[in-house]
């Protein structure tokens, strides 16, 4: 399994952990319009957690970088603000290695509802040694789709 995509399936395991399996939405695809390109466009954040006081959009990443902030507050902050009207939105760039050290994180996903929504958080998450990815039952593939 590549490296990228088995990081972003433990950071899922992970995120299942802290709010429970029902919460996260793991590769939901969002179909979409604008007025400057009315064709059929989709998006597709890694991510969603539902939280009791708002939405949690997670970008996992293997290496934190500028093009993961980009898709974080230019394409989905928008699309689930006109999903979500008057629902706090956290953006989140969670990542195994580190580029821009002095940059503000968080250090516990679970008290994200304590920061300011519609700004983006770095989250840096190792997976403990030896993590493996947990096999999808037939329920995670249906709730995928």
């Amino acid at each position: 399994m590549q490296r990228g995509l088995r990081y972003e399936k433990l950071v899922g395991q992970h995120l299942a952990d802290l709010f429970g399996p029902d919460r996260v939405k793991y590769g939901k695809w969002i179909e979409y319009e604008t007025e400057e390109h009315p064709k059929r466009r989709w998006a597709q954040p890694d991510y969603i957690v539902d939280l009791p006081t708002g939405k949690l959009v997670v970008e996992a990443k293997l290496t934190q970088n500028l093009a993961g902030d980009a898709q974080l507050a230019e394409l989905y902050h928008p699309l689930l603000s006109f999903m979500f009207p008057r629902t706090p939105i956290w953006l989140v760039q969670t990542f195994w290695n580190v580029v821009y050290a002095n940059r503000p994180g968080t250090r516990e996903l679970r008290a994200i509802s304590l920061l300011p929504p519609s700004l983006i958080h770095d989250y840096h998450y190792i997976p403990p040694l030896g993590a493996k990815v947990k096999r999808a039952t037939k329920r995670a593939v249906a709730r995928k789709c």
